[in-house]
């Protein structure tokens, strides 16, 4: 993946409605390259289950890649797409998930019903991966 001074003179991450009019602001205004990436999160971040838990009872599962949407893309058009997975004890409770990247939004739906489940890693672990979907990487995290 390029670095993103290479790509943008801004970098929105999430968007939502301040970012993404600051965005259109800058871009117009004076002309500035902006890349706005879709970033979602659900649960806690590491620094709270630590917090919670233990720093001993932690583990985060995480990926970057460049996702197939941007397969046809020039490199500097291509936007990162990260995953991390928080969970806590020897069962690996899932309390955290943060998606970063094209279509994290509609993706994180369905893990939210299963986090509110109480869904461990083996229970993400156990999904059939959908191929190709940029989702597969959330159930093969190693």
């Amino acid at each position: 993946m390029a670095p993103v001074t290479k790509v943008a003179d801004f970098l929105v991450l999430g968007g939502g409605s301040g970012g993404l009019a600051s965005a259109r602001m800058a871009s117009s205004k004076f002309g500035a390259k902006v890349l706005v990436v879709e970033a979602k999160r659900l649960g806690g971040t590491c620094v709270n289950a630590v917090e919670q838990y233990g720093e001993d009872k932690v583990k985060v599962y995480k990926t970057s890649f460049t996702a197939m949407y941007y397969a046809m893309m020039e490199q500097e058009q291509k936007g990162p797409t990260s995953y991390k997975l928080v969970v806590v004890g020897p069962e690996e409770k899932v309390v955290g998930l943060h998606i970063v990247g094209q279509g994290s939004a509609e993706m994180l739906q369905g893990f939210g019903v299963a986090i509110k489940m109480g869904a461990t890693k083996a229970d993400f672990d156990s999904c059939v991966a959908i191929h190709p979907t940029s989702a597969e990487e959330l159930v093969t995290l190693k």
